[in-house]
């Protein structure tokens, strides 16, 4: 229908649109005399979308809030870990940033092998606790995710993560994250699974 409508291209199998917003309050409150209370409103906006493209390829792009009040703290662009927005500044206007703009390819898809990889800025590829990864960090390289399906219930996946941290106009050792994480994946019941990884 969308094709029909808009004239999109033969190549593009198939788009999906996304977002959310969420809003919410942050009280600081501390019993030392010294400490200023004080109540903070914030909101999140997300939005984009995700194309499905022949040849087993897809596009991502995403835009999102963030707070732009508080940028200097860093050399350029926002917060890497957060969207939040305050309410301040009188009803000024408030910015939108890229969030996510990448390109997959997923060329092995057989019952046994998957295979797939991604450059731009993506989802984190990595599976992850708050310990090691913010949620809504995007980073920013190329991405590479293989599986393999041992039986119906158990599988090893291996991602690999190549993140470029900054780009240094006046020196030729940019820092870099190289990352890799090797997973075993079993379901042994509908109630009971695990993953134990690297």
């Amino acid at each position: 229908a969308l094709a029909s409508k808009n004239g999109m291209p033969e190549w593009v199998a198939a788009v999906k649109f996304n977002g959310d917003v969420r809003g919410r309050n942050e009280s600081f409150f501390n019993d030392n005399p010294a400490f200023v209370d004080r109540n903070r409103f914030r909101y999140r906006v997300r939005a984009g979308f995700t194309m499905s493209m022949l040849d087993d390829f897809e596009a991502g792009f995403r835009l999102g809030s963030g707070d732009l009040d508080s940028a200097n703290r860093i050399s350029s662009g926002i917060d890497p870990i957060s969207q939040n927005q305050s309410f301040q500044n009188n009803g000024s206007k408030k910015g939108i940033f890229l969030d996510t703009a990448y390109l997959k390819w997923s060329p092995i898809h057989s019952a046994t092998w998957s295979g797939a990889f991604t450059i731009g800025k993506m989802d984190n590829p990595f599976v992850f606790s708050d310990l090691v990864f913010d949620a809504d960090y995007t980073p920013e390289g190329a991405a590479q995710q293989f599986g393999y399906q041992i039986n119906a219930n158990q599988a090893l996946k291996l991602n690999v993560g190549e993140f470029v941290l900054d780009e240094l106009s006046a020196s030729s050792h940019d820092p870099w994250l190289v990352a890799a994480q090797l997973r075993w994946d079993a379901a042994w019941s509908e109630k009971l699974s695990s993953s134990v990884g690297a």
